[in-house]
């Protein structure tokens, strides 16, 4: 994230300042749990870390490994096992199924169809342009989404520039297109960081627990997340689109259709990685849909996850054949491999390591931004003030190389995969292990208790407006790292269903668009020069405010009926106990 120069370097000193400073909650803590001050010591060291960036937010994540076994909080053995948990490789599976769509340019050519087929009419392009980046940024990494529509955006925009004057059209696609990437995360349960985080937490701390599932989440979290990007949509209408903009909708549509019939048609390699794409969502969807057994029944329970199914599908996209093989005879392989060249000239490494590099300085939508990345950014964008060139955006010369054997490679998912975030995921995980074993997550909840007499709907509200404000300016992973143990003991002290305030609090850092540093999808659209920060700002907390009450009344309503969040359940115990098992073990 931006931050004052002299920030970074004045950090350290401020992380040493706050060792003096929690004394305090280690002189609270009882005599004979001096872990509760160390571990809230590494927490504040962390939480400063990850906003002022005094170190990448990725190598703050591995503090964990060095100060909990020195501190005698935890083992370096245990601390160890939270950077490998299963909802790591969920994750990490996840990211490799959307590395292999971008290798072979698919969702490209998904984005421009969706573009194709919603129209072009001022409205109707922006509507197409949020619902096409939403889909994307389910499966896809934000950044990465944000980062290959953008310069579709740019080249309409720029299109239509040379012919008349487009108003404030593109400041409402640029908007529109960060936005829905940050909106479509939501929606799926591997869609952003801060969802694992919670559904990887959550299965730690209530062990007898029903796991959240693939199906569970998309069931609650796939409508609340079209109420919000439709509320986003109506608000740049609003705004940005008051009036019919001059320009031919023919002329638009025909600069769409021509960058979608430069990609060809699909070839073998792009149809057998989009099986695999759809194949993975429905083993998500059907292994445990809740209500009606899934395939998962067919094994020892508990044995499979979703994270099982992740990893079978990334190792059968490195298994598979990028070719027809030759017994499907030389007809059909004729068929499915007649536009093999082109399909060798779409996926080339040059054009995928080039903007890969973009996408992999900003470490992936949870990392947070820095001045560093965002002058990157803002160098290998097109602006708005830069002359359009007459090739079409993503397409470059292909560098001279031997076609693929398998379906992907190493090296496809080396560069694409934001390998920071998977460390960061562990580093939450190792910080929430520390808070429930020393006991210090069920102090802070139990110093929140005064929230006990108010509605439950208001405690939510009031967590959810402390939680935007902190995801304004960190990362949404670590936000969730944190805040998720505390929770999870305040809603423990309330006597609440934990889910009805940790899924709140989780999807609420998801709603960062007030400032450029939020996310990088902010950035991104900051970085192409069609808006400024005063453009995102009061939108952008007018939407924060609708999707807080979107996703407080979700909650209340069919989110009570799908989670059963009506009752206390018997295994929300689970954290005391585990917490004083775990002390005793010290």
């Amino acid at each position: 994230m931006l931050c004052c120069a002299w920030a970074r370097p004045s950090a350290a000193w401020l992380g040493a300042d706050l060792g003096a400073a929690s004394s305090g909650p280690a002189a609270l803590a009882e005599a004979d749990t001096p872990a509760i001050g160390r571990t809230a010591w590494v927490m504040a060291l962390m939480a400063v870390y990850w906003c002022c960036e005094a170190l990448p937010i990725a190598v703050t994540s591995l503090l964990p490994l060095v100060l909990f076994p020195l501190l005698g909080v935890l083992p370096a053995d245990r601390v160890s096992r939270n950077y490998f948990k299963d909802k790591n490789f969920l994750f990490f599976g996840g990211l490799v199924v959307a590395a292999a769509l971008e290798a072979v340019r698919m969702h490209e050519r998904v984005a421009l169809r969706v573009l194709l087929v919603f129209g072009t009419t001022p409205h109707r392009l922006l509507l197409g342009f949020m619902l096409a980046t939403a889909f994307l940024s389910m499966w896809m990494n934000n950044t990465a989404t944000t980062a290959m529509m953008m310069p579709i955006a740019e080249a309409v925009l720029g299109e239509l520039e040379t012919r008349a004057a487009v108003g404030s059209l593109g400041k409402a696609l640029v908007l529109g297109v960060a936005w829905a990437a940050n909106i479509g995360g939501m929606a799926t349960l591997t869609g952003t960081g801060p969802n694992i985080v919670l559904a990887g937490q959550f299965s730690a701390l209530y062990p007898a627990a029903p796991p959240l599932s693939f199906a569970s989440w998309i069931a609650f979290a796939a409508p609340l997340a079209l109420f919000v990007l439709l509320a986003a949509w109506m608000l740049l209408l609003l705004v940005h689109l008051p009036r019919r903009q001059q320009y031919d909708p023919a002329e638009t549509d025909s600069v769409i259709r021509r960058q979608y019939e430069q990609l060809g048609a699909p070839s073998f390699r792009e149809l057998l990685v989009l099986a695999a794409f759809v194949l993975l969502a429905l083993l998500w969807i059907t292994r445990h849909p809740g209500f009606v057994p899934g395939w998962d029944t067919l094994f020892t329970s508990g044995f499979v996850t979703d994270g099982t199914s992740a990893i079978a599908i990334t190792l059968l996209l490195f298994a598979l054949p990028a070719s027809p093989p030759e017994w499907l005879g030389s007809s059909c392989r004729h068929c499915l491999g007649r536009h093999k060249k082109g399909a060798q000239r779409r996926a080339s490494s040059h054009y995928a390591l080039g903007r890969a590099k973009v996408v992999g300085g900003l470490g992936g939508n949870e990392m947070g931004t820095s001045g560093t990345s965002l002058e990157g950014l803002a160098n290998n964008l097109p602006r708005s003030d830069q002359p359009s060139s007459s090739q079409p955006v993503g397409l470059v010369e292909p560098r001279a190389g031997s076609p693929p054997s398998r379906l992907v490679s190493w090296a496809d998912i080396e560069a694409r995969v934001p390998w920071g975030v998977l460390l960061l995921l562990g580093g939450g995980f190792a910080l929430a292990d520390a808070c429930v074993s020393s006991g210090l997550s069920q102090l802070i909840g139990a110093n929140l208790t005064w929230l006990g007499p108010l509605p439950a709907a208001i405690s939510a509200l009031f967590l959810m407006l402390i939680v935007s404000a902190v995801t304004a300016v960190t990362s949404n992973v670590a936000t969730a790292s944190i805040f998720v143990p505390v929770v999870s003991s305040l809603a423990q002290s309330m006597q609440l269903h934990p889910l009805y305030l940790l899924i709140p609090v989780t999807l609420t850092t998801s709603l960062a668009f007030v400032l450029p540093v939020s996310t990088p999808p902010n950035a991104l659209a900051f970085a192409s020069g069609r808006i400024t920060a005063m453009d995102m700002a009061p939108l952008g907390l007018v939407l924060n405010l609708i999707g807080i009450c979107a996703v407080l009344l979700a909650i209340s309503s069919f989110g009570s009926l799908l989670f059963e969040l009506g009752d206390f359940p018997e295994w929300a115990h689970a954290i005391e106990g585990a917490a004083d098992s775990r002390a005793s073990t010290q």
